[in-house]
């Protein structure tokens, strides 16, 4: 459900440490997609938990200060210097606060080449500005080889396996949606129905039954109703900017302060860890070594389990910097590919244009929740679909309705038009509308 994080677990031993003498049961570096939902689990399993967090603990009432900016309250209008932030993902004048600058804190990059993952430094990480569509995988999405096409490689587990995990983790997000009955893509448990299709989403859903191409209400974790100090959504629609309600899920609105003040659970902000410390005896881990980023001294952390749930890419950082002598390159990295191979989800784009039919129709107010309120799940290449050339198929998500910025719209006559733009991400749409 949750994603692009990487959980990785060691037992490791007790031994005396020159630094400090407390042992945990558990450190946990990182704090958000994978390292909060691991300290959820451990600490009311009743384990002491440290948790290290690189970045600091943010007030949500003041740090996603530009969620309801206009663009003519912000420096050049919203958009940056010309070329400031071309080539950047997700990074623009209303987050740069909030990310870690690729361009600034750069990776050690093949010659070359230029490589940057977006990255959040503070409680929560990337879960303080997530996308929220949250979805099940189907049984077939598990076992591609047996029951999909004969390529690849099943998985060992199934989605029976899976699913009283999802339950619990769309009980926990607050996930809404409704039941629609797919075999390609299994029913969750939501504590309220997808709002209303926007009136473009409205025409999808209807051209899509035309044609055999299901549409349906998205899945998304935002609160519709009041939960733990986290008001219902109130349609600003900028999720992508942060939430000083906490109406999206994120670990530092929905999780740490469920944990703060529980005699087994330390949380330790500017803890920037390094790498993993091993007993030269046994070989196991027993700790880590981390920097406090504000005294830029060095600490060790000692427990009998490390979590390393800081993302995909620091979380290979740190095992790579993790060497002794029986790991010259890097802990976990006897293949030597730790650090190769990394894959994202491809892009497509976007593809524009408008709507005829709305033009001159009726304006009205119908925001809603951040993103799109409908989903066009996998229609290709399985029994019952449509038949595809490629292997597999794909997903999208759209989205309708007015925004900020006019876009292509400020091109077309009279500005009166119904816009439309789809992207495709892994198979990921967005469809807009935009009336000025």
């Amino acid at each position: 459900m949750i994603c692009c994080a990487s959980v990785f677990f060691y037992r490791i031993s007790l031994m005396q440490n020159r630094k400090t003498s407390r042992i945990y049961d558990a450190i946990i570096v990182g704090s958000g997609a994978a390292g909060g939902i691991a300290a959820h689990v451990l600490v009311n399993k009743g384990l002491n938990v440290l948790l290290l967090e690189i970045g600091p603990k943010w007030d949500r009432g003041t740090i996603f200060h530009t969620e309801h900016s206009w663009p003519y309250e912000m420096p050049y209008h919203g958009l940056g210097r010309p070329g400031q932030y071309d080539g950047l993902w997700k990074v623009n004048a209303y987050t740069e606060h909030l990310y870690v600058h690729p361009r600034i804190d750069r990776y050690a990059t093949a010659p070359g080449t230029d490589f940057h993952w977006t990255r959040i430094h503070a409680v929560g990480g990337r879960t303080n500005t997530w996308a929220r569509v949250s979805l099940r995988m189907a049984e077939w999405d598990l076992k591609p080889k047996s029951m999909q096409d004969g390529a690849g490689e099943d998985w060992p587990i199934s989605y029976s396996d899976l699913a009283p995990y999802y339950d619990k983790a769309e009980d926990m997000l607050g996930v809404f949606g409704t039941r629609e009955g797919l075999a390609v893509l299994p029913d969750g448990n939501y504590h309220a129905p997808t709002p209303p299709a926007r009136c473009g989403e409205v025409m999808l859903m209807k051209g899509g039954r035309k044609i055999g191409i299901p549409v349906i209400p998205v899945r998304k974790a935002i609160l519709l109703k009041n939960r733990d100090n986290r008001s219902a959504c109130h349609y600003c629609g900028n999720c992508d900017y942060g939430c000083a309600t906490g109406s999206r899920f994120s670990s530092l609105d929905a999780i740490i302060p469920q944990l703060l003040g529980r005699k087994n659970f330390t949380l330790r902000t500017q803890a920037a860890v390094h790498r993993v410390l091993l007993d030269p005896k046994t070989g196991k881990a027993r700790g880590v070594e981390f920097i406090d980023t504000r005294n830029k001294l060095t600490y060790e952390a000692r427990a009998r389990v490390v979590v390393l749930g800081a993302g995909a890419m620091e979380s290979t950082r740190i095992l790579l910097n993790s060497k002794s002598r029986e790991w010259p390159t890097g802990l976990a990295n006897s293949s030597g590919v730790l650090g190769h191979y990394v894959m994202d989800n491809f892009k497509s784009g976007f593809v524009s244009g408008w709507l005829p039919s709305l033009k001159a129709t009726e304006i009205f107010n119908d925001d809603g929740a951040g993103g799109g309120h409908v989903y066009i799940p996998r229609h290709t290449n399985f029994k019952g679909g449509r038949k595809s050339s490629v292997l597999r198929g794909w997903q999208f998500q759209p989205g309708s309705g007015s925004g900020a910025f006019p876009g292509y719209s400020k091109r077309l006559e009279g500005f009166r038009h119904t816009s439309v733009a789809f992207s495709c991400s892994g198979g990921m749409t967005t469809k807009r509308r935009w009336l000025t």
